[in-house]
This record gives structure tokens, sequence and C-alpha cells, in this order.
């Protein structure tokens, strides 16, 4: 059983670990400045700024460690950059496949289609789940070793709820896989609707038009408000449990419909 997912998890390997440390690093960089930065008075600096370009990148305040992290390394890196990243790496799992007669090999082996694409998505699920973790430690054990203090558990909260949201991004990449017969196409789709999705849900909120955002991932995932407030809903990540799940039945059906004649 799951012979396809440790697969192509083996094969990812390499990839996830180099994400952890590119990302691990960056947080390092981020970390060691911060000193520089608390003497900046920033929460000052920033109240000028346009209430679009504050709710764009989740700033609640800067003057704590919390609030930088939240700004600078969640609500950025994660939020975005790392949701485009999933959603491009499965908008590439089966029309990647197809483009390289991939498919022909592996569904001539007493595999379903629908349990292929389970296993596809099981090996792109893990690297969430890893980056996430590692990154966590990275993030923790550099603010203690810089002499501050971070709160473990909203960290660990913080990192737990962005897996359903990443595996969201995800799933979008996953029905454009399934739809389309190039990957470029359906990994540059795939970026940018929930690029898209991220914009509109920003900018919605700033013009009082809040139900715009409603179907975007980014709506239900808050790292500001876990870091910085210590508040947590978890109604947002069963939201986007249930999104993940409506997005992964939608790829079964087309891809079990679709005609895979080249």
């Amino acid at each position: 059983m799951l012979e396809i997912a440790r697969f192509q998890t083996r094969r990812r390997l390499k990839g996830t670990l180099a994400l952890s440390v590119a990302i691990g690093a960056l947080v390092l960089f981020y970390v060691a400045m911060w000193p520089a930065m608390a003497d900046l008075n920033l929460d000052e600096l920033f109240e000028g700024f346009p209430d679009i370009f504050l709710d764009m990148f989740g700033i609640i305040e800067l003057g704590t460690i919390e609030g930088f992290l939240a700004a600078e390394l969640y609500q950025f890196i994660w939020t975005l950059l790392l949701g485009l990243y999933f959603a491009y790496a499965g908008g590439g799992v089966i029309a990647g496949e197809f483009e390289r007669n991939g498919l022909d090999i592996s569904l001539s082996l007493p595999v379903t289609r629908t349990r292929l694409l389970l296993e596809e998505f099981t090996a792109l699920f893990v690297p969430i789940v890893v980056v996430n973790v590692l990154v966590g430690l990275v993030v923790f054990g550099g603010v203690v070793a810089l002499g501050e203090w971070i709160d473990p558990l909203y960290l660990m909260l913080v990192h737990a709820a962005s897996i359903p949201y990443l595996t969201a991004c995800l799933a979008i990449g996953l029905v454009l896989s399934v739809s389309l017969d190039r990957a470029d196409i359906a990994q540059r789709l795939a970026i940018g609707i929930v690029f898209a999705l991220w914009a509109i849900d920003s900018v919605s909120l700033t013009v009082d038009r809040d139900w715009l955002g409603w179907l975007s991932p980014s709506r239900y995932y808050q790292p500001s408000e876990i870091l910085v407030l210590e508040t947590i809903e978890l109604f947002d990540m069963v939201v986007l449990i249930v999104m993940t799940i409506v997005l992964v039945m939608a790829a079964i059906i087309i891809f079990k419909r679709r005609d895979l004649a080249a």
C-alpha cells in the first residue's frame, strides 16, 4: 500500500530539505536583524501607511518579535509564496506525468485513478508537514538563541493552521493538473488563481466588501492574529479542510471521467 506515495515522497526529499534549509536561513536572517529593527520604532513608522498595505501584509504590530515575524515571515513567505509554491507543485502532478507518458505506465499497474491521485496528493502533503516542523524548530531556536522569547504554543498553532491552508492551495493546483494536458499551463494558472484570490481577499477587507474573499484560502489563515493577538479560529481550519476535500473530490471526478488518450 502507498507504494506510489512513498516513491514520490523519496523523489521529492532533496527538494523538501532544500526548501526547508532556504526558508530556515531566511528565518535566521530575520531573527538576527530584529535587534536593529526593534530600535527603529517600526509601529510609528508604519502608522502613515495606507490601510490596504497593512491589510495585504497582515501588519498588526511590528514592535514585538512576534509581530515582526508574523508580518515578514508568515504573512508574506508562508501565506503568499509558499501558497504559490504548493499550488505550482500541485499543478504539475498529473499533467506532468501525462506529458512524460508516465500515466500509461502507472495506470497499467493494478491501481485505480482515484488511488493514484490520492497517493500523488499524499506525496505532496508530506513536504508541507516537514517544512512546517523543521522551520518551526528553527524559528523557536533562533529566537531563544537571540535572548528573546516567543510562546511555543502559538508558534506551533501558526504552523499547524498553515497545513490545511497550504493543502487547499495544493488542491487548487491538483484540479488544474487533471483538467489540462500541459503541466506548464496548469502550474502557471494555479499560481495566477492563488495569487488573484489572495489579492482579492486583501483588497476586499479594505473596501468593506469582505464577502469577495470568502472563496480565498488566505481568508481563513491569519498568522498575525495567532502570533500577536494569540487567538485562533478553529472554524477557519474546518473551512480549509472542507475546501481541500471538495477540491480533491472534484479532481478525482474529473480525472476518472477524462480521456487520457494522447
